[in-house]
């Protein structure tokens, strides 16, 4: 099978999606639009004429896309719906794959998106609650995944700050954080270097690589989920563990379902909690450590690895 899997893929050769279809004896090619996003001069574009930039991408697509029997894209908020028409029209039979790192309805990306969900034969989320939703919308396949880690730590780090946050800034996320009084403490993420918030050091966004370190380094580790995204669970209640540092992030019945309450994870329900929460895992060290083992060992599974992820779609691809 002839596999062609798009992707913004900043580190190295080793791009683990692409690998794993190679050892299951896919021809597979990767077309990797990174150096875009990393050249300052389509940065620029994108910031003062984002339609130039979405077109020129698109482009790339259109000009590569021929002679596959699947498409695999990470994302599909740059792709055109005619991009995505034009893809059929060649070969009706091509399958188009998307991975929904970010829910494909959320209205950052543009008011039309609902138009694509039809054109994509596989849509593949780990957010599961909105499999009838895409359906409704004239989606023909849902698979549904887990989140899984991205770098896994092997033993703790030493603690460089008592807590940090990592996420972009939103109306939200201003109202839970703004009381917060801890001195050593970080925030990273597009938006909160211009608000005035308690955050001691404040950081634009930075690569995964780079912001789990920072995760790493932190006693205690915030996870506020996104409206826009209607996140139930996200990349970073996997992230969080990975690098063993203590997760403290809102209740949903889905992480409830995944993870145990004061074993692996701490849950808050409103903002006095968790200021009560924070003060009170910071002067204990034994229980917070011991939490911060066992959410370690917890995403360690498995089941939680991008592997297990992909021989799902692998096992719908053969079938």
């Amino acid at each position: 099978m002839k596999l062609l899997i798009i992707e913004r893929y900043p580190y190295g050769e080793n791009f683990i999606p692409e690998m794993f279809f190679k050892n299951k004896g896919f021809d597979v090619s990767f077309l990797n639009t990174h150096y875009l996003y990393d050249n300052l001069l389509f940065r620029l574009v994108n910031k003062f004429t984002t339609k130039i930039f979405i077109d020129y991408i698109n482009s790339i697509i259109i000009s590569n896309f021929k002679g596959f029997d699947a498409i695999l894209f990470y994302n599909i908020d740059y792709v055109k719906s005619s991009t995505l028409k034009m893809i059929k029209t060649h070969d009706i039979n091509t399958k188009i794959m998307c991975f929904h790192g970010d829910d494909i309805l959320n209205k950052r990306f543009g008011e039309n998106e609902e138009s694509k969900v039809p054109l994509i034969d596989v849509h593949i989320s780990p957010r599961k609650h909105l499999s009838s939703l895409y359906k409704k919308l004239g989606a023909k396949t849902f698979i549904e995944t887990d989140w899984y880690y991205k770098i896994l730590k092997t033993s703790p780090s030493n603690k460089t700050y008592d807590l940090s946050f990592c996420g972009a800034i939103s109306s939200k996320r201003i109202q839970i954080l703004k009381d917060i009084k801890i001195e050593n403490s970080i925030i990273v993420g597009n938006g909160w270097k211009k608000n005035n918030n308690p955050f001691r050091k404040k950081i634009k966004h930075l690569s995964i690589e780079k912001m789990n370190n920072i995760i790493s380094a932190s006693k205690i580790s915030l996870n506020i989920l996104t409206i826009e995204n209607k996140d139930k669970t996200n990349f970073r209640n996997f992230e969080i563990p990975s690098q063993f540092s203590l997760q403290i992030c809102e209740r949903t019945d889905e992480l409830e379902r995944i993870f145990k309450e004061d074993k692996n994870i701490v849950f808050f329900d409103n903002k006095d909690e968790l200021n009560d929460k924070i003060q009170y895992y910071l002067k204990n060290d034994v229980i917070s450590n011991k939490i911060i083992s066992e959410s370690n060992k917890l995403v360690s599974d498995s089941k939680f690895t991008q592997e297990y992820q992909l021989e799902k779609i692998y096992n719908y691809l053969i079938s």
